[in-house]
């Protein structure tokens, strides 16, 4: 089996997203065979930095390696599977102190997890 994630996409709105933060290209399937809706837990552990660009990049990248686990947890070994995912929106199990719920306070608070809603592409052939 050969899994090939091509990545995650960020599909926040460009107001959602924090100063400094560039997101990455990544190829699409425009072909794709099926359409998986999920939330992805993500540990705030390892994923909040000095910075909030360097927490949304952690977060992407933690996404995108949880999409390549679900991959190999349901494709058979003989497939070969091409997918990427698109994050729509991230969230969180933190309830805030202060009603302050903008995406830099989110990407810098020290909550539980993040739940990130994620769309994943993919192709099995």
């Amino acid at each position: 089996m050969a899994v090939v994630n091509n990545g995650t996409v960020n599909g926040l709105p460009a107001d959602r997203l924090p100063s400094g933060y560039t997101p990455s290209a990544v190829v699409t399937i425009p072909d794709f065979m099926w359409r998986y809706d999920v939330v992805i837990p993500i540990a705030v552990t390892g994923t909040v930095a000095s910075t909030a660009s360097a927490s949304m990049t952690a977060i992407v990248t933690a996404t995108s390696t949880a999409v390549t686990a679900i991959l190999n947890a349901d494709f058979l070994a003989t497939a070969t599977v091409t997918a990427y995912s698109i994050i729509n929106d991230i969230g969180s199990t933190f309830t805030p102190t202060n009603n302050n719920t903008t995406m830099s306070y989110l990407l810098s608070a020290t909550t539980n997890q993040y739940l990130v809603n994620t769309t994943i592409f993919v192709k099995a052939i």
